[in-house]
């Protein structure tokens, strides 16, 4: 099995095949950040935070052939990503 794809808070593009996880390394305090994708069709989101006693980083999944851009805002207003994703076969 291969594991997820790690995208840093530096990066602004990264590039997965479709079915690839893709994790959202935004530090300390996960669950703080709000996840969107502009293109749902083409990369999911799901929401970092606490869930069964683990602390799990905002994440994506490739779902088909395309372009989304995924962003990342940090509620508490001081923080916000922006992360083009290329998704191929």
């Amino acid at each position: 099995m291969i594991g997820p794809i790690i995208v840093e808070p530096s990066q602004t593009e990264v590039e997965a095949t479709v079915g690839r996880d893709i994790v959202f390394n935004v530090g300390d305090d996960p669950g703080q950040w709000e996840i969107s994708s502009d293109n749902e069709a083409v990369v999911s989101v799901e929401a970092g935070g606490e869930r069964d006693g683990a602390t799990f980083n905002p994440g994506a999944k490739a779902l088909s052939v395309g372009e989304a851009t995924v962003t990342l805002a940090d509620q508490k207003g001081m923080d916000a990503l922006q992360v083009t994703v290329t998704v191929t076969e």
